[in-house]
């Protein structure tokens, strides 16, 4: 029986919480971070962050987010228009997926990792080609988010603010010029799951 004590994660969350507060609208910002370090947790608190900030009634829709789920399913409430032939390979998908965002207005667009199934030159692809329609979708929609892995999205694309989770890389020039030390698969499982609890007793909720 392990007698280590408990991680406090309550800095770990801090840093989750001043991440998300820090997305402004309007703006085309890149967010990174390990897996299991609460990406996801942002990207789900993003809708109330964004109400707030824009002056939004709770019941007006404002996010469109393009993510692994939204290539695979009909259930997570993005428009109709987005979806496409499953048996299309992944990452041909996801470039009909980043193209469709054109038909979109009044929405803040979430791009979670969009290099799924891409090669480094579709990578590029795909971040040139947001660069190139970057303000026609800013002009017509509430911002946009992209949440990435790949260096090649992160060096190429032209962001307006960028974030990081880890707070050792607070800069995008830091990030990209990191050591790249294994993650222990192990305990990732372990501390994915310790996080997620943490996050729901900070927000005095019970786990479902």
């Amino acid at each position: 029986m392990s007698t280590e004590p408990a991680k406090d994660w309550n800095p770990h969350i801090d840093r989750i919480l001043q991440v998300l507060h820090s997305i402004q609208p309007h703006r085309l910002t890149i967010l990174t971070g390990p897996n299991a370090s609460g990406k996801s947790l942002i990207r789900k608190q993003l809708t109330y962050h964004l109400m707030d900030s824009l002056g939004l009634p709770r019941d007006k829709p404002c996010i469109a987010s393009i993510s692994l789920s939204s290539r695979m399913s009909r259930s997570d409430g993005v428009p109709n228009f987005f979806y496409e032939d499953d048996t299309e390979a992944t990452s041909i998908n996801s470039i009909r997926l980043l193209k469709a965002v054109l038909k979109t207005s009044d929405r803040y667009l979430v791009f979670d990792e969009p290099e799924i199934g891409m090669s480094e030159e579709t990578q590029l692809a795909t971040a040139l080609f947001l660069n190139g329609k970057k303000q026609e979708i800013l002009d017509k929609n509430l911002g946009i988010l992209v949440i990435t892995h790949s260096r090649v999205i992160a060096s190429n694309i032209q962001e307006d603010d960028f974030l990081s989770v880890d707070p050792q890389y607070t800069t995008k020039e830091a990030w990209l010029s990191r050591t790249i030390v294994p993650t222990d698969i192990d305990t990732l499982p372990s501390d994915s799951g310790d996080l997620y609890r943490a996050i729901l007793k900070r927000l005095h909720k019970k786990p479902g």
